[in-house]
């Protein structure tokens, strides 16, 4: 939660992260503590997301951007709002007529009554650090799709749906592949990308990375559909919390700028396609979408907006500290 520009709350730890002695304190002025405490002489002139590092650091070359949006190993989004918009603003009367809203959409839907939540998702919300949170975040980053993947094989394994052979039983094939999260996003994405008839770059994968020997080529197809329909979900989820934006502010004359930062858009086959594919469903009626809807790639946008923030935060001190009798 932030106050000022260089002045914020940690509230809560999401993904792997845990830092004893954080939470509900200000990160900035821990940072700075430790700077002085090890002689570095830095300053720490601005706390952003990288939700709202990403919308800058793709406004600076196309003015038109709206959204900024994290697809990696997490998701979040920020936008730019109308302040007549924010009712919760409590912070008094402002020059500015705008302000970006870090959304922290991951945390969409927590209470579970809107998200097509599967018996997949649930096991690993509950084996996860933090459940009964971050379940939007949960359905569609990198960190999570591959052990979403995972669940449903194991299923399949158990119902003999996959490596059911006379001569081996369902424990032995899934000894390795049982093992939380040993099934890597990454995995999917090169699943994906395997077009030889016989699925030859897939079965070496399951082979190397999870001792799946002598996978046959019709298990092979049905481990890449699984792959397919998880990845095609997280595309069109992360489609629909853009298409909510966008609905939500409206479509001016030069259509809107997206910038997107993650590995999950950057490389993950067909990811963006299938967002434009969703849009197409969810906003019928916008035509030339593509030219009215520029989805683009914001690689290391959150690093390059904290930057020009913090240069922004530095310039602003500065005519301050002028003005200042």
């Amino acid at each position: 939660m932030s106050k000022k520009v260089n002045r914020g709350i940690l509230s809560t730890w999401t993904k792997g992260f845990s830092c004893t002695g954080a939470v509900n304190r200000d990160p900035v002025l821990l940072l700075q503590d430790a700077l002085l405490r090890r002689h570095v002489p830095v300053k720490v002139s601005a706390l952003v997301n990288d939700t709202v590092g990403t919308l800058l650091s793709n406004a600076y070359n196309k003015p038109g951007t709206l959204a900024g949006i994290i697809l990696g190993t997490g998701a979040n989004g920020a936008y730019i709002e109308k302040m007549e918009n924010i009712k919760k603003w409590k912070g008094g009367k402002t020059t500015a007529d705008e302000m970006i809203i870090n959304m922290e959409l991951g945390a969409f839907d927590n209470e579970r009554t809107i998200l097509p939540l599967t018996r997949y998702d649930n096991k690993l919300d509950r084996q996860s650090i933090n459940p009964n949170a971050q379940l939007y975040e949960k359905m569609i980053s990198g960190m999570y799709l591959g052990e979403i993947t995972r669940n449903v094989l194991i299923e399949m394994i158990d119902r003999e749906l996959l490596f059911n052979r006379p001569s081996h039983s369902s424990l032995a094939w899934s000894k390795d592949i049982s093992r939380h999260w040993s099934f890597e996003t990454a995995f999917m994405s090169n699943i994906e990308e395997d077009d030889s008839n016989d699925l030859a770059y897939t079965k070496e994968i399951l082979d190397t990375n999870l001792n799946l020997h002598d996978v046959t080529t019709v298990e092979a197809k049905m481990i890449k559909k699984v792959c397919e329909l998880v990845g095609k979900r997280a595309a069109r989820l992360s489609a629909a919390a853009v298409s909510a934006i966008i609905q939500h502010c409206g479509i001016g004359p030069e259509g809107h700028d997206v910038g997107i930062d993650g590995s999950l858009y950057e490389f993950y086959p067909s990811f963006e396609d299938r967002m434009y594919e969703a849009f197409e469903e969810m906003m019928p009626d916008v035509k030339n979408l593509q030219q009215v809807i520029r989805l683009g790639l914001a690689r290391d946008g959150s690093g390059v907006g904290a930057a020009l923030t913090a240069c922004i935060a530095a310039r602003m001190e500065e005519k301050q500290t002028v003005a200042t009798p």
